[in-house]
């Protein structure tokens, strides 16, 4: 078993090293067999946030694919988690996934090719492992509600969807697999 970890492998400080070895990072990840993705320490109650969308995640594909984003609860949940998404009660799963989604990681250009070449991605939070298909998945329903509860002139126009980066990537970046 080898391991190629970029942070320590790469001289960071050297720009003519760290310029040859991005170029060789594309094979490097289509050649392994899974890539950690590191997204810093456990905040925000990110521990919580990774064990709530690794236990709901097959739930929630499963709506989506019937169309119905909201149908994997049960009806008591439904409301409570309505009333949250406008944000009109504080709610831990929110709170906690949108830290976890809006961690510097998201931000960084070269995360594509990690994510894109790889044929497995596992993020890791702190010491918490999340496979990166079940943060597409919760991406993807997180901007399907979005475009649901949008104005409609909003949804027309393709507006109402700004300010989630990460969500927009990820839901081109699953279908292009």
């Amino acid at each position: 078993m080898f391991f190629w970890v970029d942070a320590i492998c790469i001289n960071q400080e050297d720009i003519v090293e760290k310029n040859s070895q991005v170029l060789q990072m594309s094979s490097i990840y289509r050649c392994a067999d899974q890539v950690l993705s590191w997204l810093g320490v456990e905040a925000y109650d990110s521990d919580y946030a990774i064990e709530m969308i690794t236990d709901v995640s097959g739930k929630i594909a499963a709506a989506l694919d019937k169309g119905d984003p909201l149908s994997w609860m049960v009806p008591s949940q439904t409301e409570l988690w309505q009333a949250n998404y406008h944000y009109k009660v504080a709610n831990r799963f929110w709170s906690s996934a949108v830290w976890l989604l809006r961690r510097p990681y998201w931000s960084r250009a070269w995360i594509i090719q990690e994510i894109v070449l790889a044929r497995e991605v596992t993020m890791l939070c702190g010491i918490k492992p999340i496979r990166f298909q079940d943060l597409v998945t919760i991406s993807t329903w997180i901007l399907g509600l979005l475009a649901a509860t949008a104005p409609p002139f909003c949804r027309q126009q393709g507006l109402g969807l700004s300010g989630n980066a990460i969500g927009l990537g990820t839901s081109r970046m699953a279908t292009s697999r």
